[in-house]
């Protein structure tokens, strides 16, 4: 789920150069993905999630977001990163899956096989909207 062009912020707005009090939106998705805020309603397929928390993380000087997303009764992450091209991704919490530790470098999960492609440190902070944890 890496298509910049499926994800849209609502509301974000511009004021035209003539002036008029007519809305324009704006037209750069990358810098939208890197700048949402908490209350935010980011529009996926047709369906309208609302941002509840941002994780920024830092690694010397390489930053990337993670939004908690939430639409009724389900949560998702957005990752936002421009590594080369911006990548975004959405990703689906799991219940039944217990990693403690680091990360194990392959794991199978519901027939599927996945490889740790790269690990690194980073200083992360967390915003919420409830001050709480993410």
């Amino acid at each position: 789920m890496s298509n910049q062009n499926q994800f849209s912020r609502a509301g974000q707005q511009k004021k035209s150069d003539a002036g008029a009090d007519r809305p324009q939106y704006a037209p750069d998705s990358t810098a939208i993905l890197f700048d949402l805020r908490i209350g935010d309603v980011v529009q996926y397929f047709h369906e309208d999630w609302i941002v509840e928390g941002k994780l920024t993380y830092n690694d010397d000087g390489f930053v990337w977001m993670e939004y908690l997303l939430q639409l009724g009764e389900r949560t998702a992450w957005l990752s936002v990163q421009e590594d080369d091209a911006l990548e975004t991704c959405l990703l689906d919490p799991v219940q039944d899956l217990d990693i403690s530790g680091d990360p194990p470098k392959q794991l199978t999960y519901q027939g599927n096989e996945y490889r740790l492609k790269e690990a690194s440190e980073a200083t992360m902070t967390r915003l919420t909207s409830t001050g709480g944890s993410c």
